[in-house]
């Protein structure tokens, strides 16, 4: 009799020690498989980042009271493409390269406008062009919105190079000045994947004959 029970017992122990041990590994499994996934995210959320925009761009160029068959256009389109390296998941920096094309203003002989305060006239036939170029380096702050959506700011310098232009029937020229201003955007980004963005945000750029701004539209992607 103390025999059987002593073989009870032991067969008490061993689905004892078998259903604690095999809690053990689950529990284990499970914690290297959060320490996993958390070092993914900590990996996703820092390093380096390429992307492109599409932008449509408006310039501020202080023309205004424009006669005859005189036409200004200040709206155009552009594109840009970044680099930068996202030390945490919510600091960052960003370097840039855009081009945003270019302003005109027309007009046939006799046509006039103001800038500046001074009234300009067209002698004959032609068109005046600026054109905008930028090369910058902000620094980026985010905030997440959510599993998906994300926020950011960004504020910096750029080499703001502006070309200016002028065609006519009988001659042309053209000439190219470049700044050190500051430029900032706001916007918001969606992640597709891990891997993958779509971002949109609003820039404001100085330039030394006025402001651009503008709406962009792009992808990027995380290595």
């Amino acid at each position: 009799m103390l025999v059987v029970n002593s073989l009870k017992c032991n067969n008490h122990m061993v689905i004892f020690n078998y259903i604690v041990g095999e809690k053990m590994k689950k529990i284990i499994m499970g914690a290297a498989l959060a320490a996993s996934l958390l070092s993914t995210q900590v990996i996703a959320d820092t390093g380096v980042y390429v992307g492109a925009d599409f932008q449509a761009v408006k310039y501020d160029t202080g023309i205004s009271n424009l006669t005859g068959t005189a036409k200004l256009d200040e709206k155009d389109s552009g594109y840009k493409l970044l680099v930068g390296y996202n030390f945490t998941k919510n600091f960052g920096v960003e370097a840039h390269y855009a081009d945003f094309g270019e302003a005109s203003i027309s007009g046939n002989a006799g046509d006039r406008f103001t800038i500046d305060g001074s009234t300009l006239q067209f002698n004959q036939t032609g068109k005046i062009t600026v054109g905008a170029k930028s090369i910058g380096l902000a620094a980026v702050g985010r905030t997440e919105l959510g599993s998906d959506f994300g926020a950011f700011i960004k504020a910096g310098l750029h080499k703001a190079e502006l070309e200016y232009g002028v065609a006519a029937a009988t001659a042309s020229a053209s000439s190219t000045d470049s700044k050190t201003k500051v430029f900032g955007a706001i916007g918001i980004d969606y992640a597709i994947t891990p891997q993958f963005l779509v971002s949109t945000e609003l820039n404001m750029y100085k330039f030394e004959d006025g402001d651009l701004t503008g709406v962009s539209l792009g992808l990027r992607y995380k290595f």
